[in-house]
């Protein structure tokens, strides 16, 4: 799924705005249910821990996001919720002799954060290119939980 992101530090931020409607994306139901996802940014795989920021913490990088996408002022309007913000944060590398349950990741998205999100689920050679535009998205699978 593309998402429009932030660096802050080591880690990613992501905003839980779902165009501003009242409910929150499906995503952000995983990550409560599930914090541990993998992200590919750019030519990137990794795994990450999702956080849901509360606070300050929340707060801090929420006035660059409005910066660099001021439409997300209108998200948070029409909401009528707080929008959640999610740090994800580079889990350790794990141990290379312990088995490993694959994860679907996605291709890389060109124009994530291009506010045409509807038209990131057309196949990767049908999306328009957006190479102008600086790169602020990336594709994110959440792990499934272990039965």
């Amino acid at each position: 799924m593309p998402m429009t992101y932030l660096r802050d530090g080591d880690r990613l931020v992501v905003f839980a705005a779902n165009g501003g409607r009242e409910n929150h994306p499906g995503w952000y139901h995983n990550v409560l249910a599930s914090p541990a996802a993998r992200v590919e940014v750019g030519t990137q795989t990794y795994d990450v821990t999702a956080t849901v920021l509360e606070g300050t913490e929340r707060d801090r990088p929420w006035p660059e996001q409005l910066e660099r996408t001021p439409y997300f002022a209108g998200f948070q309007e029409r909401a009528g919720r707080l929008i959640p913000v999610v740090g994800l944060t580079r889990a350790p590398k794990a141990d290379p002799g312990a088995p490993q349950e694959p994860v679907p990741v996605a291709a890389p998205c060109a124009g994530a954060g291009s506010g045409r999100s509807r038209g990131h689920t057309r196949p990767k050679s049908h999306r328009p290119s957006y190479r102008h535009r600086r790169p602020c998205g990336y594709w994110i699978a959440w792990n499934s939980p272990s039965s």
